[in-house]
């Protein structure tokens, strides 16, 4: 082999070298340290116990509602999670049925950066205590809303089918009614 062809062939090789042996780049979640102290003015904060994975999103039955906008009783909010597809550097691990502390931006999914406990744990109660000190003692929000018109309990669910029923055999017995004495006057005429 002459020094030309050993040349070409080692300089794409030696060119390749870096890519081989250079660290691979880890992107690493940078969260700024929070203290509930230092939550921005709106900031969603509440005790809620999260709901079953709904693609990208858990719904949170809220329990308590310490501070931000229009407390709900359930919201649904974006988890940045650990699936068995991986996750980002950022992603959490939530169970459904756990209760959290959360202190979020409703418009930004909650992930390792958000300020977040397990209630039954220490950090979480030194969490609920800090929410405490600055909001109060939180409030408990407001029912769901039953849509006007439709029955508030099985009961009146009952009355209503019942009440429904009699009307829908009260028509029907005058049309068949109805459709007698038309066949009886028809048989007259004949």
């Amino acid at each position: 082999m002459t020094r030309a062809r050993i040349a070409a062939t080692l300089v794409p090789l030696l060119l390749l070298l870096p890519t081989v042996t250079a660290p691979q780049i880890a992107l690493a979640c940078s969260c700024m340290p929070q203290t509930v102290a230092d939550l921005p003015a709106g900031t969603t904060v509440i005790v809620g116990t999260i709901g079953a994975r709904l693609a990208e999103r858990r719904p949170i039955l809220v329990e308590r509602w310490f501070s931000g906008a229009n407390p709900e009783p359930t919201l649904v909010a974006g988890f940045d999670e650990m699936t068995a597809n991986g996750g980002s550097s950022c992603s959490i691990s939530v169970t459904t049925g756990e209760t959290l502390f959360l202190a979020f931006d409703r418009a930004s999914p909650v992930s390792s950066c958000t300020m977040h406990a397990p209630v039954d744990t220490e950090y979480g109660q030194e969490l609920v205590t800090a929410a405490t000190a600055r909001y109060g003692s939180g409030v408990a929000p407001p029912p769901p809303m039953e849509p006007a018109g439709l029955p508030q309990s099985p009961e009146a669910t009952t009355d209503l089918v019942v009440v429904g029923g009699g009307i829908g055999l009260a028509v029907i017995g005058l049309f068949g009614g109805l459709i007698l004495l038309a066949r009886r006057d028809r048989g007259r005429a004949a």
